[in-house]
């Protein structure tokens, strides 16, 4: 979000004039454009033809188009080629163009200087009822209460019209408008106090980067319009509020930009904190990782080793069932010897290979 829409007029023969209070809040007196010397004539009538923007139109007296620049009346710029369209512009564009639709037939009256330096009528416009055109805007706050030159004549007409719309917040001095100086300084008032209220002790870096930067764009915020409000020719938007003491933005921006860059020191801490919280986190949470992928590795080596031993001792144990297998014979009766008529020497036992006659076992050995 851009906190500063409202260009600034770059109008070469606007002079301001202005006055500096104790506070130093710079106070706009009233503004003087200056015109070419001309003798005052009598009022003309005249038909409108079509409107410019919000202060000039064109009307046709005689069987004549005659560009004319109202009286007494500065409105926000709209058809300036090197300039955005400043905030207000269209509405007071819109504003004269319904008062004074094409047709319509209004008088002119003039003050002291008829021309201005671009050879433009001066004239104070009005209605067919007789409505003051220039009062008119002034009291739905587009525009503000100039002189040009030695016209001076309706002006104080007009700047009571425009305290009107100061009073009831009309126009320019709208609180709700978006565009205008007043609107914008509340915005950044608002997003000051909020992001000072903002607990950011423990958030992550993520959520206070980015309350860095939304204090980063405050503080520009904030010097754009202060930049706005120390030009020697101003927007209109910036140069009504600058004519309001009662507003005292001057000191106001003052404190937000001192209150804006404590809270954007605080948030940066914050910021570097969270980053090297979230730091040694990561570093930990990566050693307790490291941790476990060891500890897995060594438990793994351990199952393998006691596996292994188990194996061999199986091994051993089936080895030496094996063996004793073999070396315990069976008890296993032996065969019955066969008869034989054998005369030589014998050994008798249990054993014998041989019964004799009388059926004793017997082993036939060699005789001595």
């Amino acid at each position: 979000m851009s906190y500063v829409s409202s260009s600034l007029k770059n109008r070469g023969w606007l002079t301001i004039t202005a006055s500096v209070a104790a506070a130093a809040l710079l106070v706009i007196a009233g503004i003087t454009f200056t015109a070419a010397p001309a003798n005052a004539a009598k009022d003309d009538r005249a038909v409108v033809m079509r409107v410019i923007d919000g202060d000039t139109l064109v009307l046709k007296a005689d069987s004549k188009e005659t560009r004319v620049r109202l009286l007494n009346i500065d409105t926000p710029e709209t058809k300036d080629p090197n300039e955005p369209v400043e905030c207000g512009g269209p509405e007071a564009s819109a504003f004269l163009t319904a008062l004074l639709p094409v047709g319509a037939k209004v008088t002119l009256k003039y003050d002291r200087e008829r021309l201005d330096r671009y050879g433009r009528t001066l004239a104070a416009v009005y209605t067919a009822n007789d409505r003051f055109v220039s009062e008119e805007i002034a009291r739905q706050g587009y525009g503000m209460a100039v002189t040009f030159g030695a016209n001076d004549k309706n002006f104080k007409t007009v700047q009571a019209a425009q305290k009107v719309a100061q009073t009831e917040f009309r126009g320019l001095y709208s609180k709700t408008t978006d565009c205008t100086i007043r609107t914008q300084v509340k915005a950044l008032k608002a997003e000051t106090n909020q992001l000072a209220a903002v607990n950011s002790s423990a958030a992550p870096s993520s959520e206070v980067t980015a309350l860095v930067a939304r204090s980063a764009a405050l503080i520009a915020g904030v010097a754009t319009i202060q930049r706005m409000a120390d030009l020697d020719q101003p927007s209109i938007a910036m140069a009504i509020l600058l004519a309001t003491p009662k507003m005292g933005y001057a000191k106001g921006l003052t404190n937000m930009d001192t209150k804006a860059r404590l809270v954007h020191k605080k948030l940066a801490a914050a910021e570097t904190a969270a980053l090297s919280r979230e730091a040694a986190a990561a570093a930990a949470a990566a050693a307790q990782a490291a941790a476990d992928v060891e500890a897995a590795q060594a438990a793994a080596a351990a199952a393998q080793a006691t596996a292994a031993a188990q194996a061999a001792a199986d091994a051993a144990d089936a080895a030496a069932r094996a063996a004793e297998q073999q070396q315990v014979a069976p008890n296993v009766a032996p065969s019955a010897p066969s008869v034989d008529t054998y005369t030589g020497c014998r050994a008798y036992g249990s054993n014998g290979t041989s019964v004799d006659n009388q059926g004793r076992r017997y082993t036939k050995i060699p005789c001595p």
